[in-house]
């Protein structure tokens, strides 16, 4: 048998998924791990698909042809579509926000532990160590086009980090065998991140295709379930095109102009990926990964579990093209620049710890598997601390990820011989020059610097000895390792009564185990269910109970129209909010529609067509030009700088705010305190100041109900 079998074989010699696996499994993986991520996503804050969903809701007012309107209405998305259906039959900014926040956080959490325990079938380990890898910051500064987030805790992250979670999310669903939900999330992918679902329908295609023997059983009715997802996404672009009928057509010339421009100089999305960042190392680490899986590992997999490496190999082969690809975006075609080549590497990296932590716990009683999988959790409960208080150092999580995942390849081509051996020794030797680059790149952090040296010298001179059993007694200390700080860093993030809570929980749901326990061996019995029902009914008290306060706390940190003074006068107000370039969510928190929203000019690489109308606002109000060459010092920020028009802005006098003021349709001026304009004030706070423009909108000017497009309850 082949060293490499030996020691990342499954510790069970039956796959319990293959012979009638219990739910309980896959319910404690799916209950941990979605509480733990709806306690995290209740206080992530504002998030700005609202926005749009209170303009398709019909919430907040726009002319048809304000630029900020058009993005609402034609950039097409569920995560639009649905928060307007609850704000159209009453519900509030703040709790649909809170909802919307919680989705992504859900699915980053539950994709993580899916894909942890379809490689490792340890379900304990898998339910726990998502929190570890939110608490360790492992994405740390990773996103090097995108910024990479397991939560949505930035208000203008939702649409990306809720896209790569539902794609992953997919992915692992068809990994632990819940292939019916997996197709219809599949074909549903579209709707929710077009770019993205487009990316999950085309690498779960190839990785379908490529183990189509085993998976030939399940063909029909999977493509039954996608078709049904594809029908609902059919649905919802349709919805979107009829939102969209009344938006004015654009100059598809001067469109396709200012969309070059914007690009070149504005994007801070869309540029050549820079080949020095960590995430391009953690790219070519998780596919180097990946492949010596698929290459030597797939006997141990069950077939399921391969179409999810397939689909994670065939998402980081060509998410590496793809940044190469950003070197061409001269030469690109516009839909592909639109959809970001760079971010698609993303999904690879979110998945590696994952993979890695999973392949580990898989791994036999062989002393560097067991061994290496309780130094990166320990490291993980160790990186924790010091970044909540700073006790100890820590190298950054991206580099020992990166560096663990490099010594498990030489672990898996540890021995020659066996199919492909002819690789091993490359593979081998790959592993230990990468470990030896790290640690040159590193060499700052010496402490790691050394390790890794040390890593390599010890991996090839015990290389004949890495089968070998750890002693009892190290095998339960390193076991005890494992499990314990993942435990240990879930109970300082969620606090001890939610903790407490899902264990309870988790020990009802599984009553086998909980007969053998408490000594009932011979099947099911009244004392028994009345255990399980107090333990479940306990558990869910404590949960509701903490998630409770959690989502007390985040929906009394929202401050918008009703309870915030600067917001509830710029509420009542007539026609649009002006606000200075870097504002974000004013309308969400005002219930006003925008003349601009400055901060997020990159919605002309989603609709290009509002491209022109935002061109003429800069040039009216913010003495700005898409089409003219950046000044010195110019940022790349997606938008208008925080100063810009700042002067400009103050010394303008009342006449000419009148005068834009009917022009463009605003009748209120939104800045912060620092921005002294010739205007009445009309609401401040400590931070904020709404000034009003006298007449500033006319009647004939005000902006038109658009009752037409609202969704009706």
């Amino acid at each position: 048998m082949q060293l490499a079998h030996k020691l990342f074989a499954a510790q069970h010699d039956s796959d319990p998924a293959e012979h009638g696996q219990p739910a309980s499994d896959l319910g404690l993986v799916l209950l941990v791990s979605g509480v733990c991520g709806l306690y995290f996503g209740l206080t992530s804050g504002w998030q700005i698909a609202v926005e749009s969903a209170q303009a398709v809701a019909g919430v907040v007012s726009y002319p048809a042809d304000n630029p900020f309107y058009m993005y609402h209405v034609k950039s097409w998305t569920l995560l639009h579509q649905l928060p307007a259906a609850l704000l159209a039959c009453g519900g509030s900014e703040q709790i649909v926000s809170m909802l919307v926040a919680c989705v992504p956080a859900v699915l980053g959490f539950q994709s993580l532990a899916l894909v942890t325990y379809a490689f490792g079938r340890d379900r304990m380990l898998a339910s726990l160590v998502p929190v570890t890898f939110l608490a360790a910051n492992v994405w740390q500064d990773c996103g090097a086009v995108y910024p990479i987030r397991l939560i949505s805790n930035i208000y203008w992250a939702t649409y990306g980090v809720t896209g790569a979670n539902y794609v992953l999310f997919t992915w692992a669903l068809w990994g632990v065998g819940l292939r019916r939900p997996a197709a219809l999330l599949c074909g549903l992918a579209p709707a929710v991140h077009p770019a993205l679902g487009v990316w999950c329908i085309a690498a779960m295609a190839a990785a379908f295709i490529c183990h189509r023997r085993a998976e030939r059983p399940f063909f029909m009715v999977a493509a039954r379930w996608f078709a049904a997802g594809l029908a609902v996404a059919a649905i919802s672009f349709a919805v979107q095109q009829y939102l969209s009928r009344n938006v004015p057509p654009a100059d598809p010339v001067l469109t396709q102009q200012i969309l070059r421009a914007f690009v070149a100089d504005w994007d801070n999305h869309r540029f050549a990926f820079p080949l020095e960042h960590v995430q391009w190392r953690l790219g070519w680490c998780a596919l180097f990964l990946f492949a010596a899986a698929r290459a030597w590992l797939a006997e141990s997999l069950p077939p399921r579990s391969i179409v999810l490496l397939n689909a994670l190999l065939i998402s980081a082969l060509a998410g590496l093209a793809m940044c190469l690809l950003t070197y061409l975006s001269a030469w690109l075609p516009t839909p592909l620049v639109m959809a970001m080549p760079g971010r698609f590497i993303n999904l690879a990296v979110v998945a590696l710890p994952a993979v890695l932590i999973g392949i580990l716990s898989r791994g036999s009683r062989a002393w560097p598997v067991k061994g290496l999988l309780a130094a990166l959790l320990l490291f993980g409960g160790l990186r924790s601390l010091t970044l909540l208080k700073q006790w100890i150092y820590v190298p950054a999580a991206p580099k020992i990820v990166l560096s663990a995942g490099l010594i498990l390849v030489f672990l898996i081509a540890a021995s020659p011989g066996g199919a492909r051996g002819w690789l091993k020794p490359l593979a081998r030797a790959a592993a230990a020059l990468g470990l030896v680059l790290v640690a040159l790149l590193e060499r700052r952090d010496w402490h790691l610097a050394v390790l890794l040296l040390m890593a390599v010298v010890v991996l090839e001179a015990t290389r004949r000895w890495l089968d070998r059993p750890a002693w009892p007694s190290l095998q339960i200390g390193l076991r005890l390792v494992s499990l314990g700080c993942p435990a240990a860093v879930m109970v300082m993030m969620v606090g001890g009564w939610l903790a407490s809570g899902m264990l309870l929980a988790a020990a009802a749901l599984d009553g086998e185990r909980l007969r053998r326990v408490v000594g009932w061996r011979r099947g099911p019995s009244r004392g028994g269910s009345v255990v399980r029902w107090a333990m479940c009914l306990t558990g869910i008290g404590l949960m509701i109970g903490s998630l409770a306060e959690r989502g007390r706390v985040g929906f009394y940190s929202l401050r918008a129209w009703d309870n915030d003074p600067v917001f509830a006068a710029a509420a009542k107000a007539p026609g649009l909010l002006l606000t200075v370039p870097r504002m974000g969510i004013a309308q969400l928190r005002s219930r006003r529609g925008l003349v601009l929203y400055g901060q997020a000019l990159n919605q002309i690489t989603y609709v290009p067509d509002s491209g022109p109308a935002i061109n003429r606002v800069l040039k009216g109000i913010y003495d700005d030009d898409l089409l003219k060459p950046r000044p010195p010092g110019w940022v790349k920020c997606g938008g208008i700088m925080h100063d810009s028009a700042h002067g400009v802005w103050e010394d303008r006098s009342p006449d000419e705010w009148r005068r834009l003021g009917r022009e463009f349709g605003f009748s209120t001026i939104l800045t912060y305190r620092d921005w002294r304009l010739k205007l009445p004030v009309a609401a401040q706070t400590r931070k904020l100041i709404l000034y009003r423009v006298p007449e500033g909108v006319s009647t004939a000017s005000r902006s038109p109900r658009t009752s037409e497009i609202s969704i009706d309850p």
